[in-house]
């Protein structure tokens, strides 16, 4: 093995949250351990309420020093906005997430704020982005959709670089009697037409929402108005263990976010050997799940997702068999080749 390396990686804090960059970060830093390399995070809380608090925070991390003649870093690893302002001389950035808000969110239903809507604060914001990008000694992305994203808003060129599933190690023979979903609660992730779904199915039918967020009351509401009171549970937050568990026992997984990054919860469902139901506009999920193969992919709304999920309830030889491709499909991903690709010399 080459001379462990003294490895910093970087990431934004949001308050009380904990999603897949969050789990990304820590697999990656067991990984690099695991490798003899010394590896520490360096994360600050990104403020987003306001123009002048986004600016703060990219300020905060440009003015970082986590150079070696300082004492730091031999490689920092940067992933989502705004830790790729950082400056180091071996700055390998593994994109996970931009500000989305002044990229593909910009002018949706998902971007609420009025000073969002500023189109020169935008694309001052948009140039300094690519700066710092650029500024990569390797640039990298967690999919071809944030690679998409980032050839057309900032005109650069990134390496996709899968991740490795990481929940679940070992494929289930079991397809029980429920759909889980795994993500936070909040508008983009759109439980909202998976409870509408399945509030028109048989009463049998039975569906496990894992996570928290902003959207928790909305969905309860939601969830006792369509008459779905203990047939959509949802779970909150639940131990590794438990999710384990989950994933083994369930028929299937869904999924549908509005254009996701890369979808994780995906790659562990079919880690597990379950298959995915998704929508067309799920984004990153789509380099994975293939409808007619290990999916159901569908519009995004409900009459069509019920129907998709009245398939998954009726032919669990079906779903054995959707799970077994998505098994195939992400079984060649590994933490070698990852670790390999982030710290290779440019």
């Amino acid at each position: 093995m080459n001379s462990p390396l003294r490895i910093a990686v970087c990431s934004p804090q949001s308050a009380l949250v904990t999603g897949g960059l969050e789990r990304l970060c820590h697999e990656l830093r067991v990984q690099f351990e695991r490798r003899g390399h010394q590896v520490e995070a360096v994360r600050m809380p990104l403020a987003a309420h306001s123009k002048s608090a986004v600016v703060r925070s990219v300020l905060e991390w440009r003015l970082a020093d986590l150079t070696k003649t300082s004492g730091g870093y031999d490689v920092v690893i940067a992933t989502a906005f705004p830790s790729y302002y950082l400056q180091h001389p071996r700055k390998v950035t593994w994109l996970v997430a931009q500000f989305r808000f002044i990229y593909d969110l910009a002018d949706t239903e998902f971007t609420r704020a009025e000073w969002l809507q500023d189109e020169q604060w935008r694309s001052a914001l948009r140039d300094a982005d690519a700066a710092a990008l650029s500024e990569s000694s390797r640039l990298l992305s967690i999919s071809d959709n944030v690679g998409r994203r980032l050839q057309k808003f900032n005109g650069l060129h990134a390496t996709t670089v899968y991740p490795p599933p990481f929940v679940v190690h070992e494929v289930s023979d079991q397809f029980g009697d429920f759909v889980l979903s795994v993500g936070r609660l909040e508008a983009l992730k759109r439980h909202h037409i998976l409870i509408d779904a399945m509030a028109g199915l048989d009463a049998d039918a039975r569906c496990v929402i894992v996570g928290t967020g902003a959207e928790k009351s909305a969905l309860l509401e939601q969830i006792e108005a369509r008459g779905a009171t203990g047939r959509v549970v949802l779970a909150g937050e639940v131990s590794d263990h438990e999710l384990r568990s989950l994933y083994r026992e369930a028929r299937a997984v869904f999924t549908g976010p509005y254009d996701e990054d890369l979808g994780l919860v995906a790659l562990e469902a079919f880690a597990a050997g379950k298959p995915v139901i998704t929508f067309d506009d799920s984004g990153g999920i789509l380099e994975f799940a293939l409808n007619g193969v290990n999916a159901w992919v569908t519009p995004p709304d409900a009459g069509h997702l019920a129907l998709a999920l009245k398939s998954v309830f009726s032919d669990p030889e079906c779903c054995r068999r959707y799970g077994a491709a998505g098994q195939r499909r992400v079984a060649p991903l590994n933490w070698d080749d990852v670790i390999a690709t982030l710290l290779a010399e440019s």
